[in-house]
């Protein structure tokens, strides 16, 4: 039988829950019993990556139970109940804490940088005369704004200098000509079909 794992995190330290199977949950059946929530009963061995086995976790719905397992003893002591596997969670990272184990908190997480967002006009213009590129519609039509479309470099001759885009819908209706690349953002995914 393939047992679930799960990655909670409380007080800052991220622990791994890994399901009980069904042989040792019934061991478990003094405290479950008295568990009061609708749904089926679960027990979590909870594990720390430095510290070993941290204790159990028991629920059923959202009525949880939490033991503790000291890292210097075998037998396990009531740690605290509550609504929730993080909230159940602290009751055991508490009660370490207080026997004189604190357990780690996480390492700083490594700062995520965004990816540059793509310039319309760079994006637009690379796809050539008669090149598709998808866009949505962020300015201030209401008809068009977030609509997923299709620009290409504004080709009308009536308005000298212009430097604007034509859209059009996905079945090649123009919709909108002359917008500026403040008005639109480029799609993620391009298609690579291009305009006959």
């Amino acid at each position: 039988m393939q047992t679930t794992a799960l990655t909670v995190t409380a007080l800052g330290t991220t622990a791994t829950l890994c399901e009980m199977p069904e042989s040792l949950l019934a061991e478990w059946e003094f405290v479950t019993d008295g568990l009061r929530g609708i749904g089926p009963i679960q027990g979590f061995t909870v594990t720390h990556p430095d510290a070993g086995v941290l204790g159990v976790i028991l629920r059923k719905g959202r009525d949880c139970h939490a033991e503790l397992r000291l890292l210097d003893q075998e037998e396990l002591l009531y740690a605290g109940a509550g609504r929730t596997l993080p909230y159940v969670l602290a009751h055991i990272l508490r009660a370490h804490a207080s026997a004189g184990y604190p357990i780690p908190a996480d390492a700083e997480p490594t700062p995520v940088t965004a990816e540059p967002v793509p310039d319309p006009v760079r994006v637009i213009a690379s796809a050539g005369r008669f090149g598709w590129t998808k866009v949505y519609y962020t300015g201030s039509h209401r008809q068009l704004h977030g609509h997923e479309l299709y620009a290409e470099l504004c080709m009308c001759e009536d308005v000298p200098g212009c430097r604007g885009f034509d859209l059009y819908t996905g079945n090649d209706a123009h919709v909108a000509r002359h917008v500026r690349a403040a008005s639109l953002t480029i799609a993620a995914k391009q298609s690579t079909a291009s305009r006959s």
